[in-house]
């Protein structure tokens, strides 16, 4: 080291890509036919795998980075592996199963599901844009959250840190961070017996985000 800098040299290390890929867990895959294509590998360009609940208990590995978790909460042994997942980077994203749940997960989990008044659809009123799932296009264009028509929804239940909220000031989607990696709740499915959430302006560039949040964390990444 000395006062000329032009002399310098930097070296600098990069890892492998990692390779992003999305498992939806799901009792009725019907219902998330939408998210199964909407969180496809950036890489591989295939759609995000499905598994039932006993045969995503059953398996003892798996390369997912997101999960996509469309059913009954899952029991104590299931949280505790969902725990390590997120803990060491992973993204999870909890739909709502449609039918009264009296689980929870670290404290979050579903009131009973509630339709919409007769041609008045739930309405998005406020979203984070700066950051998360939710922002901005590179262009500084607004996902069109606003244009959505939820019809029906299952309200989020414990103290979530909401991404996104109704009109009338329930949440929409929720995010928590855990160890390395963040979890989220979000009141609808992208099904048109339930939303226009599945069309696409908003879910595709919300699912894409997702899957890209496991390389916003430093360190190996351990998968369930």
């Amino acid at each position: 080291a000395d006062a000329n800098a032009r002399d310098n040299s930097a070296y600098f290390v990069f890892g492998s890509d990692s390779a992003l890929r999305a498992t939806v867990v799901s009792d009725q895959p019907a219902l998330i036919r939408n998210a199964q294509l909407a969180a496809l590998s950036p890489a591989t360009r295939q759609p995000a795998e499905v598994l039932t609940p006993a045969a995503f208990a059953e398996r003892t590995g798996s390369d997912a980075t997101l999960l996509i978790w469309h059913a009954p909460l899952p029991d104590a042994a299931g949280e505790k592996r969902l725990r390590g997942f997120i803990e060491e980077g992973g993204a999870v994203l909890f739909l709502p199963p449609g039918r009264p749940d009296t689980g929870k997960f670290l404290g979050l989990g579903w009131a009973d599901a509630q339709p919409a008044p007769a041609d008045k659809p739930f309405k998005v009123a406020k979203w984070e844009q700066q950051e998360g799932p939710l922002a901005k296009t590179d262009e500084g264009l607004s996902l069109p959250l606003a244009d959505l028509d939820i019809t029906r929804r299952q309200p989020i239940t414990g103290e979530p840190t909401a991404l996104a909220t109704f009109a009338d000031g329930s949440p929409l989607l929720t995010r928590r961070a855990l160890g390395k990696g963040q979890f989220f709740f979000c009141a609808t499915v992208p099904h048109d017996d339930w939303s226009t959430l599945g069309d696409g302006p908003v879910l595709v560039p919300m699912l894409q985000r997702l899957l890209q949040t496991v390389i916003t964390h430093d360190g190996a990444h351990d998968t369930p």
